[in-house]
C-alpha cells in the first residue's frame, strides 16, 4: 500500500511584520511605506522559489490586528498572488479590527486564515467570528483553528489534553460548520518551547484522529 503523502507547508513573514519588528513594533508612517515596498520586493524570490516545493504557503502576520499602517493587506496581496498552490494566512492577536477586511474577497486573498482559539484571545476572537459569521460564509474562506495553547510553560504537564482539544473543536464546528474548517493546530510560538512540542503535535494528531472518527460516526 502506498504511503499517504506529507503535505508540506512554509511560512514566510509578512512585509508589514518584518519592517515592525526592526523598531519593535513601531507605528509605521507614510515615510516608510516605501521601505515596505522595498522588503515586499525582497521577499517576492522566496515566495516564487518556496512556491515550487511545498503544498502550501502560509504567511505569518503578527502584527496586523494591531493595525500599525494604513492598507496593510496590500504588501501581502503582493506576495500572495505569486503563489500558485495553497495559501494560508496566520493572524496573532485579537481580531476585531480585522476581520472585515480579512473575510473580505478583495482583501487578503488566501484561502485560509488561521488564528488563535485559546487563552485570553479565545472568548473575543470567537464572538468575533460569530457576530461576522455570514460575511466569512460568504468569503468563501476557511478557519485554521488554532486551538491548544502555546503559551505555557515548557513542561509536559501544561500541554493540552487530546481530550480538551476535541472539546474545544465543538463550538467551533457547531457555529461554522465542518467544511469550514481547514484544520486544528497549536497557536504559535512552538520555537519557545522545545520540550514539548513533540508532546503538543503528538496531541493535535491524536486529537484530529478522533475528531474524524466522529464525524464518520454520525
Amino acid at each position: 500500500m502506498l504511503e499517504k503523502k506529507a503535505v508540506l507547508k512554509a511560512t514566510v513573514t509578512d512585509p508589514v511584520s518584518i519592517v515592525c519588528g526592526l523598531d519593535n513594533f513601531m507605528k509605521i508612517d507614510s515615510e516608510l511605506t516605501n521601505i515596505l515596498w522595498d522588503v515586499t520586493d525582497a521577499l517576492k524570490p522566496i515566495v516564487k522559489a518556496l512556491d515550487e516545493v511545498v503544498d502550501i504557503v502560509q504567511f505569518d502576520c503578527p502584527i496586523h490586528s494591531y493595525n500599525p499602517t494604513r492598507d496593510l493587506w496590500q504588501y501581502v496581496d503582493e506576495l500572495v498572488n505569486l503563489v500558485k498552490g495553497r495559501r494560508w494566512l496566520h493572524m496573532c492577536g485579537p481580531l476585531k479590527r480585522i476581520f472585515t477586511h480579512l473575510v473580505s474577497k478583495g482583501k487578503y486573498k488566501v484561502d485560509v486564515f488561521h488564528c488563535h482559539l485559546f487563552g485570553k484571545e479565545e472568548e473575543e476572537n470567537f464572538k468575533t467570528i460569530e457576530d461576522n459569521l455570514q460575511e466569512f460564509i460568504k468569503s468563501g474562506k476557511k478557519i485554521g483553528a488554532g486551538v491548544v495553547n502555546t503559551a505555557i510553560q515548557d513542561v509536559p504537564q501544561q500541554v493540552d489534553g487530546v481530550k480538551t482539544i476535541v472539546e474545544k473543536m465543538k463550538p467551533l464546528e457547531r457555529l461554522v460548520g465542518q467544511d469550514k474548517i481547514a484544520a486544528l493546530s497549536p497557536g504559535c510560538g512552538l520555537t519557545l518551547l522545545p520540550k514539548t512540542t513533540h508532546l503538543i503535535l503528538e496531541r493535535v494528531a491524536e486529537a484530529h484522529k478522533r475528531i474524524r472518527a466522529q464525524q464518520c460516526l454520525t
